[in-house]
């Protein structure tokens, strides 16, 4: 459907239903197909065909599970940036650098190609003291060849929103124009 593309947001062709099979994941991805198939009024081998080719496109790759992090003590994130020393850049190699800083505990991971940081990493800790001696140790042990730029960290109360959906959301929409400021209104 060619007026699903027409401003130009999209760079793989989607069908007005496999758009509408998209927002129903979003949702929630444990949705059935059955139950998909019913609301748009659709075949169930039609969902899981639209389903499946979306997962082969890698459009969808993966699902997953939204935890309670309190509930899982992990109670404070970190937004740290880096810059990675010319010396590093010069002995090493790429692959082993990102090896460096990247741990189980790294939620999001960003190389930024130019700029006073060369990465932004997200974590998750149980405890400001669990953080504080995990970068001390980055210092210690990579202090020659990583700089801790700063470190942001975040409370798990403080956290307002870490969903893609609505963005998900808002691009799939075709009447969606070019994303601006939204307005202040006082409520």
């Amino acid at each position: 459907d060619k007026s699903l593309h027409k401003k130009g947001f999209y760079t793989m062709n989607l069908t007005k239903n496999e758009v509408s099979v998209v927002k129903h994941l979003i949702n929630n991805a444990r949705t059935s197909d059955a139950a998909v198939a019913r609301t748009l009024n659709v075949s169930l081998q039609a969902v899981r065909n639209i389903r499946m080719k979306l997962e082969k496109s890698k459009v969808i790759k993966s699902y997953s599970t939204v935890f309670d992090y309190e509930k899982l003590n992990i109670n404070v994130f970190a937004i740290a940036m880096f810059k990675v020393t010319p010396q590093a850049w010069q002995n090493f190699n790429e692959a082993t650098i990102e090896k460096w800083l990247l741990h189980p505990i790294v939620t999001g991971f960003y190389r930024i190609p130019h700029g006073e940081v060369s990465h932004i990493i997200h974590y998750g800790f149980r405890d400001m003291l669990e953080m504080n001696n995990f970068f001390q140790a980055i210092q210690s042990r990579f202090g020659s060849y990583i700089d801790v730029v700063r470190v942001l960290p975040v409370c798990n109360g403080n956290i307002i929103k870490e969903s893609h959906a609505s963005l998900v959301n808002f691009m799939l929409n075709p009447k969606s124009d070019a994303p601006k400021p939204l307005d202040l209104k006082k409520d």
